[in-house]
Formats: structure tokens, C-alpha cells, sequence
């Protein structure tokens, strides 16, 4: 759609709100899990620049819902 010069759209139960719910995953350790785990996930949120990326989207999807 954008390659064609058109606003994408996204479905409503996929709006912001869902992709706030959806990131808490991948950024909130777990309580079974282990430390190395831990360090994993936090790597590749940090040099993948995830949590950014994560809240940018969320922002967006707010202000096309408006």
C-alpha cells in the first residue's frame, strides 16, 4: 500500500493498545527464567533497538487512530 502512495491501514483488534500488551512480552523477564536467559533477551532488545522501535510504533498507531 505505501509503494502505491497509500496511508496502510491495520486492523482495529492490531491498534496500539494490542502492540502495548504484545511488547511487555519480550521486555519483562519471567519468573522461571535464567539469568543467561535474561541477558539474552536483554541484548537483543538493546542492540536490535527494540523498546524504541516497539514505543515509535505504538505512537503511530496512536495518532492514526485519532
Amino acid at each position: 500500500m505505501v509503494e502505491d502512495g497509500q496511508d496502510p491501514s491495520m486492523p482495529e483488534r492490531y491498534g496500539w493498545r494490542f502492540l502495548r500488551a504484545a511488547a511487555s512480552r519480550p521486555t519483562t523477564a519471567r519468573a522461571q527464567e535464567t539469568a543467561q536467559h535474561v541477558l539474552m533477551r536483554e541484548a537483543i532488545m538493546k542492540t536490535r533497538g527494540l523498546a524504541e522501535r516497539l514505543r515509535t510504533a505504538q505512537e503511530a498507531l496512536r495518532e492514526s487512530a485519532s
